[in-house]
């Protein structure tokens, strides 16, 4: 937790950034590039007549060809929608010294390069929503395809890896496009592995070791379940890096991207992360309106982002971590958690990331007392039912991911460094017998939970699933003590077993 005094910036940082972006949306022209964006934020606030207005809008105008300068129904420079207040005259565009070459020699187009992902990203999303009937989509993908395939060709690392990072920030446009995804990440991987860093490709950042890069591919790397053991190397070479005026990009000053880029990738990741001095910074960075920026024309979306960011970074890690994501693919189609291969996939991460290999991890391990009975005497068709409800009801767990390890067996692990998952498993315990009864009935036998717990290291979180899987199978020979809510037993660490 923050201590009160950044707990008050933080407070007062995300109300002016909301208040600047509700004043920028209510009077949005959405011919803009960023009408996406606030368009995606305001579904997210409950606010859908700006999404209404929005698709009016846009209805009312004709795309061209998928080459074209208006291929959508959106514009994709802020000079061909009229300008915008927040972006500034381009001798005052800043983003890293560094750069500072490259945008007096292309000018806008520099911008231009690094607007465009955070446009297809959020507009792909936002075509998704069900607000969206299917065709608007349909009628743009053809247009985001050809743009994502833009950025696969290792022209400049900041800008493809912008791509990467603005995709795997969408779910639904990650899933729609994550083949471009892991292309875009192809490219970098091989020398990540390497040198333990993203390094630059082109001037004035050839070979130049980059920060910003690297927590960018960290970010894909880890939307996609792919290259665990890299993604945790760079979380190391990351946090190694935080210097106490915050997070920069070699032989440049911190800046507000990279040091935003970085603390959103530790504060989730990394339980030694102190968000603190990061909030700091990023409060000396925002604008007197409210707004931040690193350039000037994606201001609407860095400004949304910091705020989401800043949303979390007041939790205790155990709130702000995040279970990888999960892919339908790699759910079980019948109970629709994760199978068994998900678990695989967060042991892995745990054991390779420094942090979470040490962090305490609550782990719960439970079966089905009495399905084989149910099964038998009302059929598979009822069982399935009661295994989904059985796993509805297990999902409503907080600060925990709940996978199916097979059969009528499942997995719970709470978040690292949590210590509510025992209580968690008590209310639990009462509370599925209830459900199961509104469901099935009072006169139908119960079919109850055994479950048992443990404390283990994140390192050791494989061995903990074998230790208590074969505990749970001594509880079975417990049926005397089922009664109507199951048992549950915590063998507290599992290091002793």
């Amino acid at each position: 937790m923050l201590d009160p005094k950044h707990e008050a910036i933080r407070q007062t940082c995300v109300e002016r950034a909301d208040t600047w972006l509700d004043t920028l949306s209510a009077s949005l022209d959405f011919r803009s590039p960023m009408g996406p964006t606030l368009a995606l934020r305001a579904i997210g606030r409950g606010q859908c007549h700006i999404a209404r207005a929005a698709q009016e809008f846009w209805q009312n105008r004709s795309t061209g060809g998928v080459g074209s300068d208006a291929r959508y129904r959106w514009e994709l420079t802020h000079e061909r929608a009229g300008g915008a207040e927040y972006v500034p005259a381009l001798e005052s565009w800043e983003f890293r010294p560094s750069d500072a070459p490259l945008i007096e020699r292309q000018g806008v187009e520099f911008g231009d390069k690094l607007l465009l992902p955070l446009i297809v990203a959020d507009a792909c999303e936002l075509l998704l929503k069900k607000e969206f009937e299917q065709s608007w989509f349909e009628e743009a993908a053809p247009a985001f395809r050809r743009d994502i395939a833009r950025y696969l060709h290792g022209q400049a690392a900041t800008s493809d890896l912008l791509m990467l990072f603005a995709l795997s920030l969408r779910p639904n446009a990650l899933s729609a496009f994550k083949p471009f995804a892991l292309a875009i990440s192809s490219y970098f991987v091989p020398t990540a592995k390497r040198e333990g860093i993203v390094h630059g490709l082109r001037y004035p950042y050839h070979e130049t070791p980059l920060l910003s890069a690297s927590a960018m591919l960290a970010e894909g790397l880890f939307a996609c379940e792919t290259e665990t053991p890299l993604l945790a190397r760079l979380l190391r070479s990351i946090a190694d890096q935080e210097k106490e005026e915050g997070f920069c990009d070699v032989d440049n000053p911190p800046d507000p991207f990279t040091n935003f880029l970085a603390a959103r990738l530790l504060s989730k990741l990394d339980p030694a992360f102190d968000p603190e001095r990061s909030i700091a910074h990023l409060a000396r960075w925002q604008e007197a309106k409210g707004f931040w920026r690193f350039l000037g024309p994606e201001t609407p979306w860095f400004t949304w982002e910091i705020t989401k960011w800043l949303a979390s970074a007041g939790k205790p890690f155990a709130t702000r971590f995040e279970f990888p994501p999960i892919e339908e693919m790699r759910r079980d189609q019948k109970t629709k958690l994760p199978y068994y291969a998900y678990f695989v996939d967060v042991a892995t991460l745990m054991r390779a990331t420094p942090g979470l290999s040490e962090a305490s991890v609550e782990v719960a391990f439970l079966d089905l007392a009495g399905f084989r009975e149910f099964n038998n005497t009302y059929g598979q068709d009822a069982g399935d039912d009661v295994l989904c409800a059985f796993a509805e009801t297990l999902s409503e767990l907080e600060n925990a991911v709940v996978i199916r390890d097979g059969g009528d067996e499942f997995l719970v692990i709470g978040a690292p460094t949590g210590t509510g998952l025992r209580q968690a498993m008590v209310d639990f315990r009462e509370r599925w017998p209830k459900r199961f009864v509104e469901r099935f009935g009072a006169d139908v036998p119960p079919v109850v939970s055994r479950a048992i717990m443990g404390t283990c290291r994140g390192a050791t979180l494989r061995s903990a699933r074998e230790i208590l899987g074969r505990h749970v199978g001594q509880l079975k020979h417990r049926e005397r003590e089922l009664g109507r809510i199951g048992l549950l037993e915590d063998l507290g660490e599992l290091s002793s077993f």
